[in-house]
């Protein structure tokens, strides 16, 4: 079923493909079938007489289609006509710059093609103008809502501020307005920890979340703290630790005994009747002997873990307002497998083996491992904050 659906799939596209400039121009795609006629002449020293037919066609259809609108928008009297007017205006001229270097554009039986070209330059320039204005205007009424506490006013001003830069680098005062908007719309979000385990802490773990990587997140409209230095907050995550519990130290130790067939040497080989085996050049066949060796092997596993949980909470301080809180806990592990044996070192399993070299350790102390699950606490809290959709 799959083969068919991809050879189905291969014949339509490549029905598209094979469509004539022609069928594209009667369809409405004018650009594409601009496109395609293009390519079949740009580099040819023949220029077929039906491509350039076909291409002329459709540049005077897309050409009218386009001052049609052009034409329509301007009637309407609209202030935010002039940003779709010049969009126009501008395809235009990408469409006639297409076109200019194939002209004079003479087809393979002598005929000369006609392109009617329209002025947009005289278009462009007023659109430019007219549209920046607008678009200004717009953003310094933005702005005054902006002003009274409305952030998304703010970003959309500073949206409509950054549009002017299609059509002027330096337009007004638009840069300082552009860092007003950007200042009223940004939330500043601050990122703290609590301790509410009631347990006392290791003194650097409270510095160890807080050194979470959540300056990493800023974006234009997002910027994270660590530190209240006195900046008016929008919102606040809190790290809610509620839980720190450390395992006791625990040690097992386990006895088992590895066996393994190996070869011990060689004997020759005999017959049935105990006679000593030689081959046809006379030489005594030997064969190896095997045996059986064992040793007995003690292994010891040393564990023990911390475990580090709580609740993320996110507040609208302007609000006073919790938004959503999420259960955090992490687990780290101190893990340690030793072992030694008596007997025959062949004997030993690769199990064995893996750990043959090593000792019983020290235990982490409690504090280490603690710090080591803010280590993996860390992550989980910044993509939590990454995600956080209400900012």
């Amino acid at each position: 079923m799959k083969n068919i659906w991809s050879l189905l799939l291969i014949a339509v596209l490549s029905l598209t493909a094979c469509k004539s400039t022609q069928t594209l121009t009667e369809e409405g795609n004018y650009e594409q079938a601009i496109d395609q006629a293009l390519k079949k002449l740009i580099g040819k020293k023949k220029k077929k007489a039906d491509v350039v037919a076909s291409l002329e066609n459709a540049f005077a259809k897309a050409n009218a289609e386009d001052m049609s609108s052009i034409n329509s928008l301007k009637a309407e009297k609209r202030d935010e006509n002039w940003t779709r007017i010049y969009s126009l205006a501008k395809r235009m001229e990408t469409r006639q710059e297409s076109i200019q270097p194939l002209l004079p554009l003479i087809d393979d039986r002598g005929r000369q093609a006609e392109f009617s070209f329209v002025r947009t330059q005289v278009i462009l320039h007023e659109a430019k103008n007219k549209a920046s204005n607008y678009l200004y205007s717009n953003a310094q009424d933005l702005l005054s809502q902006a002003k009274r506490g409305d952030k998304a006013a703010a970003r959309r001003a500073h949206e409509q501020l950054e549009r002017i830069g299609q059509y002027f680098q330096n337009y007004k005062d638009t840069r300082s307005l552009l860092n007003e908007a950007r200042e009223i719309g940004v939330s500043r979000i601050l990122f703290r920890m609590e301790n509410a385990a009631n347990v006392i802490i290791p003194r650097d773990f409270e510095r160890e979340i807080l050194r979470t990587d959540v300056q990493n997140l800023n974006e234009l409209w997002r910027e994270y703290y660590t530190r209240d230095g006195g900046e008016p907050f929008d919102y606040e995550i809190v790290m809610k630790l509620q839980d720190i519990d450390v395992s006791p130290e625990a040690e097992r130790i386990r006895e088992y005994q590895d066996e393994k067939e190996v070869e011990d040497g060689e004997e020759a080989l005999r017959d049935a009747n105990g006679n000593v085996q030689k081959d046809t050049s006379g030489n005594i066949i030997k064969v190896p002997i095997k045996k059986t060796v064992s040793a007995y092997v003690t292994e010891t596993y040393q564990s023990k873990a911390a475990i580090v949980g709580g609740t993320l909470l996110f507040y609208d301080k302007k609000k006073r307002e919790l938004l959503n809180s999420k259960p955090l806990s992490v687990e780290a592990i101190f893990e340690h497998f030793s072992t030694r044996f008596r007997g025959d070192r062949r004997a030993l399993s690769r199990e064995s083996r893996d750990y043959l070299n090593n000792n019983p350790v020290p235990f982490p102390p409690d504090e280490a491992l603690v710090l080591d699950a803010a280590d993996l606490l860390k992550p989980i809290i910044k993509e939590h904050i990454a995600n956080a959709g209400f900012f």
